[in-house]
């Protein structure tokens, strides 16, 4: 609960910001580790929302989409790197239904919108930007490569050539056993990808303390002006632990609007609400 006064404490309290000027480094900084965890947790919780049931949807659809693109008489063999395989001429493995159901965003706007087909298996291809092109799939796998392109003009190839010691078979069963096996792990994945979700969010908060270090310069110059109120010169390293308070309210607002709008509150929001909150804490004398 001691938590919850200073966060509203920290958005407006004069008598509190006066306070502050006496407090140790430490409680400043124990504070920000506390919002830094509320605004990661905010922040986990919406992108998880929306990335969870794309994972359990996915890995759902995955046996039904490998019976409908992967031919069920298809078997293909590595071997000192090369690729060999049971059907005569190339195979056309479509891009799967579910696919174009979890994207969210304009076709457009993907990778070779145009391009309908997944991979194409050519073993009598030559891997090089014409037979890719010709191709008209994502992936083109040869005899001794894929072959594939991060352009969408399809202008330019990488090709990544098989390991020679690479060896092995996969068939449409062997696919979905592979399939069947990574499922229960699903029980161990998804909790994990939401903590780890959480923790990039927590990281990013605290190298957030680099540019509000910067800010501190500004609230510092503020402060400078202000320290008739304060009775007292203000150090800089006092202007940064009270930024790490009067940064609160534009942490929240910065937290609502990403969730919401999906877009950030911007740098001059941010400084500018953070600066707004330090005046309105330290435009009157107060007696502590």
């Amino acid at each position: 609960m001691n938590f919850l006064k200073d966060l509203k404490n920290s958005i407006y309290n004069p008598a509190f910001y006066h306070a502050l000027l006496d407090r140790d480094f430490s409680y400043s900084l124990a504070y920000y580790a506390k919002l830094s965890a509320v605004i990661a947790l905010v922040w986990a919780t919406s992108v998880s929302l929306a990335l969870v049931p794309i994972v359990y949807q996915l890995f759902g659809e995955l046996n039904k989409s490998v019976a409908e693109v992967y031919p069920p008489l298809l078997e293909l063999t590595l071997k000192n790197g090369e690729l060999t395989k049971n059907m005569a001429g190339p195979v056309r493995l479509e891009m799967p239904e579910f696919a174009g159901s979890l994207s969210k965003v304009d076709k457009n706007d993907l990778p070779n919108p145009e391009i309908k087909t997944l991979l194409v298996i050519d073993t009598e291809a030559t891997a090089d930007l014409k037979s890719y092109q010709k191709a008209k799939a994502l992936i083109l796998v040869t005899k001794k490569a894929v072959v594939y392109t991060e352009d969408n003009d399809r202008s330019s190839i990488k090709i990544s050539p098989f390991d020679q010691t690479m060896t092995g078979s996969l068939n449409q069963a062997k696919l979905v056993g592979y399939l069947e096996t990574v499922r229960p792990w699903l029980k161990i994945f998804v909790p994990a990808l939401v903590v780890i979700i959480f923790l990039v969010f927590m990281f990013i908060m605290y190298v957030l303390l680099l540019p509000l270090a910067l800010l501190a310069l500004l609230v510092w110059a503020l402060l400078s002006l202000l320290k008739k109120n304060m009775g007292r010169v203000i150090t800089y390293g006092t202007a940064y632990r009270l930024t790490l308070h009067a940064s609160t309210l534009s942490f929240l607002v910065w937290a609502v609007l990403s969730v919401i709008l999906g877009v950030p509150s911007g740098v001059l929001l941010f400084s500018a609400l953070t600066l707004f909150l330090t005046y309105l804490n330290f435009r009157l004398v107060i007696k502590i």
